[in-house]
């Protein structure tokens, strides 16, 4: 019981689960905590120092930096606050990833990276088509080039280690 009640609470956070009736403020959270994570992931595959991380990673951190700074210029327009702290599945991943070895360190992160994006796109495009606030929808249009440009460079990188 209690885990259906643990999956009931979270459902509402996990990225991608925006339905069209969703409020503006509920897609802003979920694409800041999205974003959150990209930066702490990012930054962690960067101080891994892998070599052909390092260019997706740094463009990552740029890109995410930006999308992150427009969040937050919404937000205040808004009068929204965005939380401090990732969640905490986003925590554990986080966990996960600086145990591995530097090859384990790489699959996984590309792998995360791969699923992460994708349910970014998804919650993104939804936002951009459904949309309330007519702002921030074409701030999720103008976004979602981006994100899948990284999703193309994640899988070139997936593809080449095969």
């Amino acid at each position: 019981m209690r885990v259906l009640v643990l999956l009931l609470l979270l459902l509402p956070l996990l990225p991608g689960a925006i339905r069209a009736d969703d409020t503006s403020d509920a897609f802003l959270r979920q694409a800041w905590l999205i974003t959150r994570m990209e930066l702490d992931s990012a930054e962690l595959a960067r101080q891994r120092q892998i070599r052909d991380l390092a260019p997706l990673a740094e463009t990552m951190l740029e890109d995410n930096a930006f999308i992150g700074q427009e969040l937050q210029d919404i937000a205040a327009r808004d009068g929204e606050t965005l939380p401090n702290d990732l969640d905490a599945e986003s925590e554990l991943v986080l966990q996960g990833l600086r145990i591995l070895s530097a090859d384990a360190f790489r699959t996984a992160w590309l792998q995360h990276e791969a699923t992460a994006h994708k349910q970014a796109l998804a919650l993104y495009g939804d936002y951009a088509s459904k949309g309330q606030d007519e702002d921030l929808r074409s701030f999720a249009s103008d976004t979602v080039t981006q994100i899948q440009a990284h999703l193309d460079a994640i899988t070139a990188l997936q593809k080449a280690a095969d």
